[in-house]
């Protein structure tokens, strides 16, 4: 089984009795500055906001570039920057890939570990992952609870079993 991850994705495999999440966080490590800053404002506040509309600017000039970030929609010749490898396919047990929106489940909310993620994708299917996360993000809109950079985002999974 061959996984590209690009953005703000992760590819969660189960493989071998064990769970592997692989996620390309690079843009977690550019504009620190403005990271921090934001998250040491007020949740909810003017102030996050504008420090939030700042990071922003700081991590888009750093998009597509060595030493920043890449994503395809942008330049799909940012594919080739692409984090890829390969399971062989018999150890392959299921897999899923999620947007950063849906991943909060679990690296935000701490609501599932990845086998979690799975098992909630195999017995109820993505749509009810995605319902939890936007549940969770509904029950802390004013994001003090989990501090994230906006109350939602895009939530996509696709999940396999080969």
């Amino acid at each position: 089984m061959e996984w590209l991850v690009l953005g703000d994705c992760t590819v969660v495999v189960e493989h071998g009795g064990s769970v592997e999440a692989i996620s390309d966080d690079r843009l977690a490590l550019v504009a620190g500055e403005e990271r921090a800053a934001m998250k040491a404002a007020a949740p909810g506040s003017e102030q996050r906001r504008q420090l939030h509309a700042r990071l922003v600017r700081a991590e888009r000039a750093l998009r597509n570039r060595p030493g920043g970030y890449w994503v395809a929609a942008a330049a799909p010749q940012a594919a080739g920057a692409a984090l890829h490898g390969t399971y062989p396919r018999g150890d392959v047990t299921r897999a899923a890939l999620l947007t950063d929106g849906a991943a909060r489940l679990t690296t935000t909310f701490a609501l599932a570990d990845w086998s979690g993620c799975l098992d909630i994708l195999e017995e109820q299917g993505p749509e009810r992952l995605i319902e939890r996360v936007r549940d969770a993000e509904r029950g802390d809109a004013s994001m003090a609870r989990w501090p994230r950079s906006k109350p939602h985002d895009d939530a996509t999974v696709v999940y396999v079993r080969p």
